[in-house]
């Protein structure tokens, strides 16, 4: 059997090696790997974070259909929920629902926005509900 060499440090493969295809061992493939995966043509790279990010989309995501925004550095809140807080002029409460009046959860303008409690939320959408079935 022919004995085989490292193409980068040349030295010698063990036959039990799963490197001896890519002609490597285990380290020199390994710092390939790692510098494949990090570098761009200027040389190593942090990755790109926020407005740097080509895919940045001005920290508007959609969650569960609703449009959120980012507030700091990794958190965000609910659109409708922060277009109400300003409107009342204080924060609301885990309690305080944000109803969307037409039904289109991305409508965040402040006349198709109502708040309520949770038992008048539940109620507002049964009798949606009663009324699609007659």
């Amino acid at each position: 059997m022919k004995i085989k060499y490292c193409f980068d440090c040349k030295k010698q493969l063990s036959r039990s090696s799963c490197y001896t295809k890519a002609k490597r061992c285990k380290g020199c493939q390994n710092r390939i790997s790692a510098s494949k995966r990090w570098r761009n043509p200027k040389g190593f790279r942090k990755p790109l974070i926020g407005i740097k990010n080509p895919k940045w989309k001005g920290g508007f995501t959609k969650s569960m259909g609703y449009k959120t925004i980012l507030q700091g550095k990794n958190s965000y809140i609910a659109e409708h929920r922060l277009v109400m807080q300003k409107h009342i002029g204080r924060p609301l409460t885990p309690q305080d629902i944000v109803h969307h009046i037409n039904g289109n959860k991305l409508d965040n303008r402040i006349e198709n926005l109502k708040l309520m409690n949770r038992s008048k939320h539940m109620k507002e959408h049964l009798k949606e509900i009663l009324i699609a079935r007659w």
